[in-house]
């Protein structure tokens, strides 16, 4: 590449590095696969996404490695042309993709404004609370609109935000939605717990209604955070995920690690479960630890024992 007057020619064109957008440099890029004859059938170098993939993430390592024993930039002219190879493998992808990458990059932008990451109760911003308070709701992913299971974790969602509660959910649909929807529209604040591994295992993204996203790594970060952010928590019906955040929770209480706290069943069927537990490994569970679930056979009467908790935790 030569450079005149502060254009560069490449291959015997003139081009002005400064004046050039994406849609620029990526018709450069693609005249340069062609010109080698990359993009053809019978080519060594298939261009397919995968293998573009590929080849992205070995020249993101050979970005790393200009740091692997220091922290400082000896060689500027390697690296520039190291971060040159990831634009140009990022440009292609993006384009046979069919990627508008520059609005995705604004679209996940304007995402980031609304997420913390990594963050507990402490740390999350109160400012959008009337009362400082914190409610986590658990419950299940199946329900859908039009269920009364749905309707019923909605109004619950209406009754919270309606109060001035800060709602955290895990986020994403059936229980989780209702809830966010009902709070968000009736005013309330509605932070996503979020987490990697759940998205890989299933196809799934936070809910419009939650305007704030805390976000993890690992199905067990997301947990712990559900519980630790709250100040009180209420299960509804569900299965083994919201199982695993009433016993993790139970369990929480029942050695110290988390403060005393509410934890609210709604309905027949946790109670039922509970008593099971009870009858058959009684000897396990002694009354003290007992008393740390509360239930309520609806969400009338949690969002009352909720709202007297809370004045008694206040005092």
């Amino acid at each position: 590449m030569q450079h005149v007057s502060g254009w560069s020619v490449i291959a015997g064109h003139c081009y002005n590095p400064g004046s050039m957008d994406i849609q620029e440099l990526t018709q450069h890029m693609h005249d340069f696969v062609h010109a080698k004859g990359w993009y053809e059938t019978n080519s060594p170098r298939q261009q397919t996404l995968r293998n573009l993939a590929i080849s992205l993430n070995l020249e993101a390592s050979e970005v790393l490695e200009h740091f692997q024993w220091n922290g400082d930039l000896d060689d500027p002219e390697a690296l520039s042309d190291e971060l040159a190879d990831v634009t140009l493998y990022l440009l292609q992808i993006a384009s046979i993709a069919e990627i508008d990458l520059e609005a995705a990059v604004m679209k996940k932008l304007d995402k980031n404004y609304n997420r913390t990451w990594d963050e507990t109760k402490s740390e999350i911003d109160k400012k959008n609370s009337k009362n400082g308070y914190n409610v986590t709701v658990f419950g299940g992913s199946s329900p859908q609109p039009g269920d009364p299971a749905y309707q019923e974790a909605y109004q619950l969602g209406q009754l919270l935000g309606g109060a001035g509660y800060t709602v955290l959910t895990g986020g994403y649909i059936g229980t989780m939605e209702a809830v966010s929807r009902g709070a968000a529209e009736s005013g309330g604040h509605v932070i996503g717990v979020t987490c990697d591994e759940i998205e890989a295992w299933r196809p799934v993204k936070p809910n419009p209604w939650v305007q704030q996203e805390l976000r993890f790594q690992t199905l067990k970060q997301r947990l712990y955070a559900l519980i630790e952010a709250c100040d009180a928590a209420i299960a509804l019906p569900g299965g083994i995920g919201t199982l695993a955040e009433i016993a993790v929770m139970w369990s929480q209480l029942q050695v110290g690690a988390t403060k005393e706290r509410p934890l609210l069943l709604v309905g027949e069927a946790w109670e039922l479960t509970m008593q099971v537990l009870y009858d058959k490994l009684g000897e396990y569970v002694p009354e003290k630890y007992r008393d740390l679930v509360t239930f309520t056979p609806d969400i009338k009467r949690a969002f009352l024992q909720l709202q007297t908790q809370n004045k008694i935790a206040d005092k």
